[in-house]
Parts: structure tokens; C-alpha cells; sequence
């Protein structure tokens, strides 16, 4: 008994490691998507209904595993709305896949009624710890009763339900600890993952997530013949500001002109910071004099829009762009940049606050 207990706690865990990769990108969580609660639902019903299959049978009709773990693991991450389809689906295969009588329904409703308070346990305003730990107590001291009131052997009873016990605890402390290493690291995953490609600053795509992105559009240049604009653009002055103001309104001029860059270009554009004070707009599929449209209107919007500092001041910038066009002003892809970049040099040394082209 001991040992087929073990084999359900290595698949429990196993199964934590897995739902941990499929949830990896899109967290499981009380206040995610109705559709994603439904999966993660579904997902854990699935693992309770392989645990019976690898179930300890008692007698012919009384079965011992670990199901309520899938329960709980789902109720802890997921809510009420997954721990009760988690329930039913195990509950359903409960009754399906043993000899169906009085004690297959009734086993099946103390399921249901395991989803039922470990959902409601979810709810409330309490520690993560304390959950995991009010739901398997409970779970455990239903479950126990129902061992104690059906099963008829005296030294069988005893012995099905101190295994029952110790192997619920141990199996807590377990995916207690790993559910919180996977979580963790699920984090440092997604945390590590958006500063690969996105500026600590302003949320814009960073240099290195500008060049892949690059390099992708250049790409698709060879295989679908389409123009391609670049928009290279700095502060003009901009050290003045850190000067006069401070570094702390420096960034936060930095964060909302990444802001009126970006509800300024079109969803298919791609904005990012690639220096101190410069941003580089690539825009697919756009010929130059559109492009020049673009760039002027960004030019009137930095222009007229009011920064209004931590101590209400109000503060007016510039900015200078330099743009260049495959395969309107260049046929050379390898240095579009560069001549965007040249363009941007152009602007600064005839007066900045203007757009030229390359």
C-alpha cells in the first residue's frame, strides 16, 4: 500500500513540473481569463482521474490515492471556478471507471464536496501557506472519515488510514515546496524574458530586441518585395533637462515621450529605445513620403505636448529625426541604419526641432 501511495505522489509531482512548463507563459490564477481557469480545470481533473488509475484498491469497490491533491493544487492557483470542474471531472471518471454503486456515488460526492471547500478556502483573504495547509487538513479529515465509516476491517481500516495520513502529509510538505520553486521560477523566467527585449525605462523594445526585430523585416523585404522606413530621432538638448531638473524628470520626459511616440505610429510600427535619449521607429510596408508624414506628425506632437513634472512644472521639448527609405533613398539594407542615423545628424547641424530625410 505504502509503495503504490509513493508511485501516486512521484506522478503528482511530476505532473506539478509539467503544468508548471504549460503554464509557463500565461500564469494559472483566480482572476485569469474564464477560459484559462476552465483549462487548468480540465488539466488537473485529468491528473486526479491518472491517480486513480494508479489507485490502492482497498476492496472491490473502495479504491485509495491522492486525487485530493489535484484539488488542491488547482483550487490554490486557479480559484473556485477550477477546483469545482476539477472535482467533477474526477468524480465522473470515479464513477465510471470503478463498479458503479452506492459507494461509487457517495465517493463521488465527497469529490465534489472536496472541490466545494477548497474552492472557498481559495477565497479567503488569508496566505497562500495557510491555504495549502486549511485544505489539506480538511481534505485529509474527510477523507479519513469516509475510510473509517466504509471500510468494515478493523486492522485494514487502521492501516489504510494511517498510510492515508502520513503519505498526505509528506505529499503536502512536497508540493507545497515545489509549487512554490515552479512558481518562482516561472517568474524569474518571465521577469528575465521581458528585460531581454524590453527597456527597463520606458517599456519600449530595447537595442537588442530592435536589431531581431530588424533583421526579421528585413527578411520578409526579400521575400515580399515591400519599402521599409526607418525614423531615427534624439532630444534635442536633452542634457539641459537633467541639468536644470534633475535625472528623475529626465526619465520621466524619456518615459512619456515613449508614450507619444508610440500613440503616434501605427500598430505595426515598431518603437524602441536604443540610446540615452534616442529612438529608432522602424515602419514595414511604408514608402518614404509616408514615412515623412509620420515622422512630421511625431515631430508636431513631441512639440506641443506638455511634461508636467513631480512639482506641477510644465516643460516643453523638441525633437530632431533623421529618416531613410528602402528602396525610395537606399538600395543597401546593411546600412539603413546608418543613413537614418546620418539623416538624424543632418537635423541637429541645421537646427534641430525638423525632419530630414536620407
Amino acid at each position: 500500500m505504502l509503495k503504490d501511495l509513493f508511485i501516486n505522489s512521484s506522478i503528482l509531482i511530476s505532473f506539478l513540473f509539467l503544468g508548471g512548463e504549460i503554464f509557463k507563459d500565461t500564469p494559472l490564477s483566480p482572476s485569469a481569463p474564464f477560459k484559462m481557469r476552465i483549462f487548468g480545470g480540465i488539466v488537473s481533473g485529468i491528473l486526479g482521474s491518472i491517480l486513480m488509475i494508479f489507485s490502492v484498491r482497498i476492496s472491490p469497490e473502495i479504491v485509495l490515492d491522492l486525487r485530493h491533491f489535484a484539488i488542491i493544487i488547482v483550487a490554490i492557483y486557479g480559484g473556485l471556478t477550477s477546483s469545482i470542474i476539477t472535482a467533477l471531472i474526477i468524480a465522473a471518471f470515479r464513477i465510471y471507471y470503478f463498479p458503479i454503486g452506492s459507494l461509487s456515488i457517495t465517493a463521488g460526492s465527497i469529490i465534489i464536496l472536496l472541490g466545494l471547500i477548497s474552492g472557498l478556502i481559495s477565497q479567503l483573504h488569508i496566505s497562500q501557506k495557510r491555504k495549502w495547509l486549511y485544505m489539506n487538513v480538511v481534505n485529509t479529515a474527510i477523507i479519513s472519515t469516509d475510510l473509517l465509516l466504509v471500510v468494515k476491517e478493523n486492522d485494514l481500516v487502521l492501516e489504510s488510514t494511517i498510510y492515508f495520513v502520513m503519505m498526505s502529509i509528506i505529499t503536502g510538505l512536497l508540493v507545497y515546496h515545489f509549487s512554490n520553486y515552479i512558481t518562482v521560477s516561472n517568474s524569474l523566467y518571465k521577469k528575465f524574458k521581458i528585460e531581454a527585449t524590453q527597456d527597463f525605462l520606458t517599456g519600449l523594445n530595447n537595442v537588442r530586441s530592435f536589431d531581431n526585430k530588424l533583421n526579421d523585416v528585413i527578411t520578409r523585404l526579400d521575400r515580399n518585395k515591400e519599402d521599409l522606413s526607418i525614423i531615427i530621432l534624439d532630444i534635442d538638448h536633452f542634457k539641459r533637462i537633467n541639468d536644470t531638473y534633475g535625472h528623475v524628470a529626465g526619465d520621466y520626459v524619456l518615459k512619456k515621450l515613449a508614450k507619444v511616440l508610440s500613440s503616434s505610429c501605427r500598430d505595426l510600427d515598431i518603437v524602441a529605445r536604443t540610446g540615452g535619449e534616442e529612438f529608432c521607429i522602424l515602419l514595414p510596408d511604408c514608402p518614404n513620403k509616408k514615412a515623412l508624414a509620420v515622422a512630421e506628425r511625431i515631430r508636431k506632437n513631441v512639440e506641443k505636448h506638455q511634461f508636467i513634472l513631480a512639482d506641477q512644472q510644465k516643460i516643453n521639448i523638441t525633437v530632431s529625426l533623421g529618416i531613410t527609405t528602402y528602396p525610395d533613398k537606399t538600395t543597401n539594407l546593411n546600412s539603413i541604419v546608418e543613413e537614418a542615423d546620418y539623416a538624424l545628424y543632418q537635423a541637429k547641424q541645421t537646427g534641430r526641432n525638423r525632419v530630414c530625410t536620407g
